[in-house]
């Protein structure tokens, strides 16, 4: 083998930047998960019911069908869903609630 078709992999011990690099994007990343849960507040059974047909794909007014309440009680527990869960919309809500595992799809 020649010299220019060597390859040298680099462990994270070789090199003291390469091992900072990694670990500011492991923090980076660890932190981001942790704050998720900073305000962890359980969201309740309904909340869940909710959510569950949120990732469904089902609007408001059939949330409401399915679960035998009004619209307006379904709106109440988006809000208090996205606010438990620190979300900015429906979808965001879902990929968190997926993601601590509250719900599956």
């Amino acid at each position: 083998m020649t010299k220019e078709t060597q390859i040298r992999i680099l462990s994270v011990d070789d090199h003291p930047l390469l091992r900072e690099g990694l670990a500011a994007i492991i923090n980076k990343e660890l932190a981001a998960r942790l704050v998720e849960h900073l305000s962890d507040e359980d969201l309740t059974a309904r909340e869940i019911e909710v959510l569950s047909q949120i990732a469904e794909g089902n609007r408001n007014r059939d949330i409401a069908g399915k679960l035998f309440i009004t619209e307006e009680t379904v709106k109440v527990h988006i809000k208090h869903i996205m606010e438990k869960l620190g979300a900015s919309d429906r979808t965001q809500a879902v990929a968190i609630g997926i993601r601590r595992g509250i719900i599956e799809l």
